[in-house]
């Protein structure tokens, strides 16, 4: 789809949005609003209707924070919906599922340790949250587990937090099917590039495998296995270190005679 088609969708649907809150359909209009984001948030069309949008009483407070957040790139109504999160307020289940949406998907963030925080505060405040972004992996385990990761640390762990907690998912062997997926991922993003600069992988790895009965061992082969004592070497940041020894520690425990193989 070319920029200008995108455009065009965009125009329509920031115009749909403004005539659907003006009837009285706050949240449907937001949501159409926020679809028009996704695909052209610098569109001055988009960004008019944003503003008329955001003057109507009936939009929650933390959802016009984090649409400011995301199509203005204003940073002090991030930190407001950080504080608002912080207060450990209340949140609307509908209003925690379409503000993770729209700041997991934003793009052309300049504050990503905001966004960042925004997501794991999402998570951390809201059961909604948490099943809209067990729904996310699911459908989409590889984009959305990118779309998370890149993101910053805090939301990576995010990840792990909904892919261990049973209470996030309509069915278990959901659960476990993208527990696996997941877990392969951050094996993957290990191996990417040789090494794991923030320790961000090694982390995952080793927070999924402390609660591993068997399934996902496994699927640590050889290659990955020394990528992991590589990130033993001394030269490697502290935490680096530390979350790989917790990675090698656990994996010979599990794997037993196979792990040792690999020494």
């Amino acid at each position: 789809m070319s920029a200008e088609t995108n455009d065009e969708r965009a125009v329509n649907l920031a115009a749909q949005a403004v005539k659907i809150v003006a009837s009285g359909q706050a949240e449907d209009g937001y949501r159409a609003l926020r679809e028009a984001a996704s695909l052209a948030p610098e569109n001055p069309k988009v960004k008019a209707a944003f503003l008329k949008i955001q003057s109507d009483d009936s939009i929650h407070a933390l959802q016009k924070s984090c649409t400011r957040f995301v199509l203005e790139h204003d940073e002090e109504a991030g930190k407001e919906a950080l504080n608002y999160l912080n207060r450990s307020a209340q949140v609307p289940a509908n209003v925690a599922t379409e503000c993770l949406d729209l700041v997991v998907k934003a793009k052309k963030i300049k504050s990503k340790v905001l966004q960042d925080e925004m997501v794991a505060g999402l998570v951390r405040e809201s059961v909604a949250a948490k099943s809209a972004l067990a729904e996310l992996l699911l459908d989409g385990s590889t984009a959305a587990f990118e779309q998370v990761y890149d993101i910053g640390d805090k939301s990576a762990n995010c990840i792990v937090e909904i892919v261990q907690q049973p209470s996030a998912w309509l069915k278990q062997s959901d659960r476990e099917k993208v527990e696996a997926d997941v877990f392969q991922l951050f094996l993957a993003k290990l191996l990417a590039v040789g090494h794991d600069d923030d320790g961000r992988a090694l982390k995952g790895i080793a927070r999924l495998l402390a609660t591993d009965e068997g399934r996902l061992h496994p699927f640590i082969d050889e290659e990955i296995f020394d990528a992991i004592l590589c990130s033993l070497d001394y030269r490697e940041p502290a935490e680096v270190r530390s979350q790989a020894t917790l990675v090698t520690a656990k994996y010979l425990e599990l794997s037993e005679e196979k792990g040792r193989t690999y020494l």
